[in-house]
Formats: structure tokens, C-alpha cells, sequence
């Protein structure tokens, strides 16, 4: 009984510190219509040992990414693989395919991404050469990539960017692409474009991006449409600047990967003729690109917040069996014991403001996957590691955590070991503000995850 009592004295004096903490800086002018939701969950027992509004439902930006990476795991386990298959369409006779050689995804994200060290295009050349073809006869084509599986919920704004790269069947190199900028020479002047890279002359561009001031970094925005041709770029680069990179989202992946794979396999003494064959010839198995296994593409995804990644791994457990990631997501974690249900999930990288998840059901969720260490160990840690880096670094790493960030919003979710030695699962949303107040919610942040370790049970 004494215990009993000691341990929830120890709970009210935790909570009575946070809880002033939190009061202290809503309190702050400007800070009074904030909303800062919290949960600490006990891996022990599994339960709540601190919320603050916990069951609110907010936008979990990319802290959404913990709930589709730890859901592959759990639904593909994390030795499983993407397959990329070859096939040349017509027959093969004297090293010559008397048609197409076509390539068929069946959702691989990391397909010729540059974060992982396999080289597509190696890949390929390898499989014609083992198959001792030098020729071929017809084209290079992508079967089955017609849809593309994006919410509609997405702003329209975000969706020309390298972020807003949407996952098909098929993708390359993470469907982005980089225009360089050269800067004026002062402020206002026009930006002009040095080189873009890949690039396909069908893009029609309209570059409006300005000069801004030394130093201003990358403010600049691509709207385009999926499948548009049509690319409009405004905002400003740094003054001087030269070859500023600035990455923007393929429109028209199957041909940016055929025209950049023809000239490789050129290069390499492959002949293309390009002359025209039926569709409907034979199909015969050439060989396969196999993708990094789940862990790998699970700690790309939370270490650097990779949205494309995320979408895809969720577009394709979900593709087959339900009717939408939401629906997946609900039955699938409910038969684990995690109840989903009065949360919406738009997407798998938490892009769309749509998007809610309760703090309460994410510590729930990541205590129910204590046991996983391939998950735990794609968080990256804090003050060390990814999107995290720079924060809390005064906390020993102690805290592995995923960081979310979208307009108004900043979130982190993750595991915790306190400086008693007990280990936890948390999560902590700030919703509400507006770019003055960037500052603060940092500082707040810092010092919150400080006073956090001191939880004692």
C-alpha cells in the first residue's frame, strides 16, 4: 500500500510540474488559443501515466508516418521486398527482342531512389546481358502505371513540389526533380533557371521566381498538377545565388525513367531501334530489381521524413484488401488491440491537414510495438539523429523521436527511457500558431522533453 502510494505521489508531483509548465506558457501573449495535447504511456503497464487533452483530434503531420512504417512491419514483417519485374514483350532470337522491353512495378517507392546504393539502370543492363540480348528491336515502356493514387485532400499548393510527389505502381528516383537557380545581383531582380535535371522539353515552364535577400534560402513553390505538362515557379531565390537547387514533383514519371534508361543502355552498348510492335505479344520473364527490405525503407522514412516513401508503403497494403488507407488501417489495428476508429487517415506521410490522430490512440499505438526493435530503431534520436537533430541535444539520448511539421503545427511522437531507468512511449502535439511564434514552440519544446526524463513512478 505504500508503494501504491508513493508511486501516485510521485505521478501528481510530475503531473502538477507539467501541468504548470503547459499553463505557464499558455499564458504567454498570443499563446491563449494554442492547443497542446500530450500522452505518456508506461511500456510496463501500458498505460497512461500523463495526458493534457490527450483525446483532442489533431492534424499528426508527419508523426503519421510512425503509425504507416510500424504497420508495415507488422503487415509485410521487415525482411519484405518490392518487386520490379523485366519482360521483353515479343520473342527473343540472336541476342535481338523482336519487340519492347517493359517494366512492371508493383509499388516500390525506392525505385532508382538515390538514398539507397542499387542502381537501377545497373540493374537492367545486368538482366539483358545475362540474357545475352544486345539489341532490341522495339522500345522501352512502363506497363500498368495509368493511375495515381493521391488524395484529393492534398493542397493543391504542395502537390508540385518535391513533397508532394505522389507514389504510382511505378516510380523513379522518388519522382522529383531539380531546377537549378541562378540569383541577380539585387533584391527583385528575376531568377533565372541554369539547368533542370531530369528534364523533359514537353514541360511547359514559367519561371516568375525572383532575388531575394542573402541568405533568404530556398521560398520558392512549384504548382503543377499531376499529369500537367503545364509548371508555373514563383517565389524567391537568395541573392547571387548560383545552381540553387530547388526540387520539384514529376509529372510524367514512366517517360522521365524510359528516356533516362534508353540513353543509359545506349551509352552502354545496348541498341535501341524504337520501331513499333503490337502490345499483345508474349510476355517473357527477363528478371526483377528487388527494393531494400522493409527496415531500411522504415528508417529512410522516419529519419528524413521521405512523404513518398510513407505513401507508398500505404498505398500498397491497402490497395488489395480495403477501400481506402482509412479503412486499412481501422480493421487492421483493431484486431491488434489499438482502436482507430473516431480518427481519419487520409494518407500515409501525414502531408494532407486533414488528417487526425489523437495523442492517447499514438502512444497506444507505439506501446502495442514496444516489442519491435526494427521499428524502434528507424526513429532517430534526438540532439543526433535525422529530422531531430537539433533538438533537445541535452537529453543524453534518452528520447527517440519521429518529428512532425505542417503549416501551424509541429508534433513529436516516439519512446522515451527516463533518467529513473523506465522506459515509455509518448506523444506531443502543438497546434495553432503562426511563424511569429516559431521561437517559442521551439523553446517550449527543449525544456518539455528536459522535464520530461524526470518522470518518476
Amino acid at each position: 500500500m505504500k508503494l501504491i502510494c508513493a508511486i501516485l505521489l510521485q505521478l501528481n508531483l510530475f503531473s502538477t510540474g507539467i501541468n504548470k509548465f503547459i499553463k505557464d506558457f499558455k499564458s504567454q501573449p498570443g499563446h491563449d488559443a494554442l492547443n497542446v495535447s500530450v500522452s505518456i504511456r508506461s511500456l510496463s503497464s501500458g498505460q497512461q501515466v500523463y495526458e493534457h487533452f490527450s483525446e483532442m483530434n489533431l492534424p499528426p503531420a508527419s508523426t503519421l508516418k510512425l503509425v504507416t512504417t510500424a504497420t508495415a512491419f507488422e503487415y509485410l514483417s521487415g525482411k519484405y521486398r518490392f518487386e520490379t519485374m523485366i519482360y521483353s514483350n515479343g520473342r527473343v532470337n540472336g541476342g535481338k527482342v523482336q519487340g519492347d522491353i517493359l517494366l512492371e512495378g508493383i509499388g516500390d517507392p525506392t525505385f532508382g531512389s538515390p538514398k539507397f546504393k542499387d542502381n537501377p539502370f545497373e540493374q537492367v543492363l545486368k538482366t539483358l546481358k545475362e540474357n545475352e540480348i544486345h539489341t532490341i528491336e522495339g522500345n522501352l515502356k512502363v506497363l500498368n502505371n495509368d493511375s495515381a493514387r493521391f488524395p484529393l485532400e492534398w493542397l493543391v499548393g504542395d502537390m508540385g513540389n518535391y513533397y508532394g510527389a505522389f507514389s504510382s505502381n511505378f516510380n523513379f528516383y522518388e519522382n522529383l526533380y531539380t531546377v537549378y537557380f541562378n540569383g541577380g545581383s539585387r533584391v527583385g531582380d528575376p531568377a533565372g533557371i541554369a539547368s533542370i535535371a531530369p528534364y523533359d522539353e514537353a514541360w511547359k515552364i514559367r519561371n516568375e521566381v525572383k532575388t531575394g535577400e542573402a541568405g533568404s534560402g530556398d521560398q520558392v513553390n512549384i504548382l503543377n498538377l499531376p499529369f500537367s505538362n503545364d509548371i508555373r515557379i514563383v517565389g524567391t531565390v537568395p541573392l547571387n545565388a548560383r545552381n540553387f537547387p530547388v526540387k520539384g514533383a514529376i509529372p510524367n514519371v514512366n517517360k522521365i525513367f524510359t528516356d533516362s534508361l534508353y540513353t543509359y543502355l545506349t551509352r552502354n552498348g545496348i541498341v535501341i531501334n524504337k520501331r513499333l510492335f503490337p502490345e499483345n505479344l508474349q510476355n517473357e520473364e527477363l528478371g526483377s530489381v528487388l527494393s531494400p527490405d522493409i527496415s531500411e525503407i522504415a528508417r529512410e522514412t522516419n529519419y528524413k521524413s521521405v512523404n513518398i516513401f510513407a505513401d507508398g508503403l500505404a498505398n500498397f497494403m491497402w490497395e488489395s484488401d480495403s477501400k481506402s488507407y482509412d479503412e486499412f488501417l481501422k480493421l487492421f489495428w483493431k484486431e491488434k488491440g489499438v482502436d482507430l476508429s473516431s480518427h481519419r487517415f487520409l494518407d500515409g506521410s501525414g502531408l494532407s491537414p486533414l488528417n487526425t490522430l489523437s495523442c492517447r490512440s499514438l502512444s497506444a499505438l507505439l506501446a502495442r510495438m514496444k516489442n519491435n526493435t526494427e521499428f524502434i530503431a528507424s526513429i532517430p534520436v534526438a540532439g543526433r539523429d535525422g529530422t531531430v537533430a537539433g533538438l533537445a541535444r541535452n537529453t543524453g539520448g534518452r528520447i527517440s523521436a519521429k518529428s512532425g511539421s505542417i503549416t501551424g503545427t509541429r508534433n513529436y511522437a516516439g519512446y522515451f527511457t527516463s533518467l529513473a531507468g523506465k522506459k515509455y512511449a509518448f506523444s506531443i502535439y502543438i497546434n495553432g500558431f503562426n511563424e511569429e511564434q516559431n521561437k517559442a514552440i521551439r523553446a517550449f519544446f527543449d525544456e518539455f522533453f528536459t522535464k520530461m526524463l524526470a518522470l518518476k513512478e
